[in-house]
């Protein structure tokens, strides 16, 4: 279920660290505006669209994407 109030969680921050990913797509399915894309191995991030609420480091197995802290 995606978070409504998502802002409320703000970091200051999303670093992605490419060579942990191991695209299995858990930042997508928790992403509350829907900025995370996966396609053919490859990860991508929309900053632009992005609102820095956390979900996607917390669900990430293998640390792939790190919150900065507000």
């Amino acid at each position: 279920m995606k978070d409504k109030n998502a802002k409320q969680h703000r970091l200051a921050d999303l670093k992605f660290l490419p060579e942990r990913c191991d695209f299995c797509g858990c930042c997508v399915a928790v992403c509350p505006v829907d900025c995370i894309e996966l396609e053919e191995a490859r990860l991508s991030v929309d900053m632009e669209v992005c609102i820095l609420c956390g979900f996607c480091p917390r669900a990430c197995p293998v640390n792939a994407l790190v919150g900065v802290g507000a």
